[in-house]
């Protein structure tokens, strides 16, 4: 009986010491494969070699852990559910619920096969039918690693016209889902140009995707708001004189006087910390387009103002000039526009004087502080002008 319990306390403390020695080991130093690097549950694979997880795509929370004698890998670096306030767990929950939002739509299919056995590759390639639209849709993206991403962009793209008889949120989900995998991924390559860099290859593709949006929106009613964790899709009419959003945080605005024929004006607004750009006192980044009802462009300019306001939330610090940038979504690169802009730190605002609005550009108020990239976290590294040289941001 004593020669029983023995065995027991030993079998035990073996299967205990294993989950602790799995916990602790090193990322860079323990893991040379990239099975077991990635089945760890808190390390990823990179270019050849084994690095820590992003804090949030942590699977092992013990790695996060301090218990007695028990020290996790990521202790220090990531910090374990309980640790935080109560603030901050309401913050937890408030992001969570509006992840549950996000994320409801049910896929039913794999990354590679629809709910009824359409392959990937039969969607990019085949003669289009409008039953195939509904199987394209059932493509589980979530689940997709870079090359089913990549084929699944290519899908879509393939099906444009049947894309306009689909309710907008699906083609929104493919864009807010799409980005959230480029982020995360990282096996895909960051550096080079056209398809060697696959990050922009495969944002260059989102973005077509977003254009088949402004086109099925344009279709869809003239008023049209859908609201993102870090995204915010919306439209106007040109009757209205403005357009804009607002959140906890900020707002811009978009108004204007007269127009030169009846139209609709689309928005899209990025939350740039997504991209891993956080400098100085910016706004997020606003794509704009518009165009008279049939899609066709306005006979005259549309002459605008563009207005950014922060809340108590926020309150960035205006240490210099505010300046209104066009953005290469794909590449990230800003350049610095002639408009003038005015600033109000004690009203907590900026805007322009009257300027012509280009349809399809992408702006942004921004100071003109360059973008830091040391110190970045690899996702946010990653997806902004910056470079993963497998340990740290360049």
């Amino acid at each position: 009986m004593e020669k029983s319990l023995m065995n027991i306390y030993y079998l035990i403390y073996i299967i205990t010491l294993s989950k602790t020695q799995i916990a602790t080991l090193s990322c860079n130093t323990a893991f040379t494969t990239q099975a077991d690097c990635n089945s760890s549950g808190y390390c990823n694979w990179y270019n050849g070699g084994c690095q820590n997880q992003e804090c949030y795509l942590v699977d092992e929370v013990a790695a996060c852990r301090i218990q007695d004698m028990y020290v996790g890998a990521l202790v220090g670096v990531c910090q374990q559910i309980n640790e935080f306030s109560t603030l901050q767990d309401n913050k937890i929950m408030s992001a969570l619920n509006q992840l549950k939002r996000e994320w409801k739509f049910d896929y039913k299919g794999t990354a590679t096969t629809s709910s009824t056995g359409y392959t990937i590759q039969q969607l990019k390639t085949s003669t289009l039918q409008n039953q195939q639209i509904q199987q394209l849709l059932t493509l589980n993206i979530n689940l997709a690693i870079k090359a089913e991403l990549n084929d699944i962009l290519d899908a879509y793209l393939n099906f444009i016209p049947q894309l306009q008889t689909v309710h907008p949120h699906f083609i929104e989900k493919v864009i807010v889902h799409s980005i959230q995998k480029i982020r995360d991924d990282s096996t895909i390559v960051t550096i080079g140009t056209g398809a060697s860099n696959e990050k922009q290859y495969m944002m260059n593709k989102v973005w077509l995707i977003s254009d088949i949006w402004k086109q099925r929106i344009r279709n869809y009613k003239p008023q049209y708001i859908a609201n993102y964790y870090f995204m915010l899709f919306l439209q106007s009419p040109l009757y209205s004189k403005t357009i804009g959003l607002t959140s906890n945080v900020q707002s811009i605005t978009i108004t204007w006087n007269s127009y030169s024929e009846n139209g609709l004006i689309s928005m899209i607004f990025i939350r740039l910390k997504v991209f891993g750009i956080k400098i100085g006192n910016q706004s997020g980044l606003i794509t704009v387009d518009f165009a008279q009802n049939d899609g066709s462009i306005l006979s005259s300019p549309l002459t605008v103002v563009l207005k950014y306001s922060w809340t108590s939330n926020y309150s960035p610090a205006v240490t210099g000039q505010v300046f209104l940038f066009s953005h290469d979504r794909v590449t990230l690169s800003k350049t610095k526009l002639a408009t003038i802009v005015t600033c109000s730190p004690a009203n907590q605002n900026c805007q322009t004087d009257p300027m012509i609005l280009t349809s399809g550009t992408s702006y942004q108020f921004s100071d003109d502080t360059a973008d830091v990239c040391t110190g970045k976290p690899f996702t946010y590294c990653s997806l902004s002008a910056c470079t993963w040289n497998g340990s740290t941001c360049a």
